[in-house]
C-alpha cells in the first residue's frame, strides 16, 4: 500500500491532479495490493480461500490494471503466494521422515525459497532493458520457475536447493538473448 501511495505523491507531484484513467489505475493497484494481503493473512488457516485471493488480485492485475497501465506488481503476486504456500505444512506423502536429514531438508528448502526472493526482484527489474511484451514472458518464466520451487519444497526433495541456481541462470541467459537478438538495452 505504501508504494501505490508514493506512486500517488509521485505522479501529483510531477503532473499536477490526477486524471480519470489515473485514478482508476490507483484504485484498481490498491485493490490487487489489498486482495494479496488479504490471501497471505488468510493462508495459514484455509490455503483455498488465499488461493481465491491470490487468484483475484492476478485477475485484476491482468485484466483490469494491464488495460490501463503495464502492471507494476505482478512478479511479487507469484511470491506471496509461493510463501503463503510454504506457511501451510506438507501433506505426508507415505511415511514421514524424521531426525537429521528432514531438519537440514527444511533448512536447506528455507534458504532456497529466500533466495528466490532476490531473484524475483531482479526477474522484476528486467523491466528496466526490455520492451513491455517480452517482459510479460520474464514473468511469466518467472512464476513458471517459482512454482516448480513451492512443489518441490512441499515434497520435500533436495532438488529445490538448484532451483535459485537455475533460475538465475535463466535470467542472465534472458538478458544475454535479449541484448544480442530483441535490442534490449539499459
Amino acid at each position: 500500500m505504501l508504494i501505490v501511495v508514493f506512486r500517488v505523491i509521485r505522479t501529483v507531484a510531477e503532473n499536477g491532479p490526477l486524471a480519470a484513467s489515473e485514478i482508476a489505475s490507483i484504485v484498481l493497484a490498491s485493490m490487487a495490493v489489498a486482495l494479496v494481503v488479504g490471501g497471505a493473512v488468510v493462508a495459514p488457516r484455509g490455503p483455498p480461500w488465499a488461493a481465491i485471493l491470490f487468484g483475484g488480485a492476478l485477475g485484476v492485475e491482468l485484466f483490469l490494471l494491464g488495460a490501463l497501465a503495464p502492471p507494476r506488481f505482478i512478479a511479487a503476486i507469484p511470491l506471496f503466494f509461493a510463501f503463503a504456500l510454504v506457511m501451510v505444512p506438507p501433506r505426508s506423502v507415505g511415511s514421514t521422515a524424521s531426525g537429521a536429514g528432514s531438519t537440514a531438508r527444511s533448512i536447506a528448502t528455507i534458504i532456497a525459497l529466500g533466495l528466490m526472493v532476490p531473484i524475483g526482484v531482479a526477474y522484476l527489474s528486467t523491466g528496466l532493458v526490455a520492451s513491455e511484451e517480452d517482459l510479460w514472458g520474464a514473468y511469466g518464466l518467472f512464476a513458471v520457475l517459482l512454482t516448480i520451487t513451492v512443489w518441490m519444497a512441499s515434497r520435500r526433495t533436495w532438488w529445490v536447493v538448484a532451483m535459485p541456481f537455475v533460475s538465475a541462470g535463466l535470467w542472465m541467459l534472458m538478458l544475454w538473448f535479449g541484448e544480442r537478438f530483441l535490442d534490449w538495452s539499459a
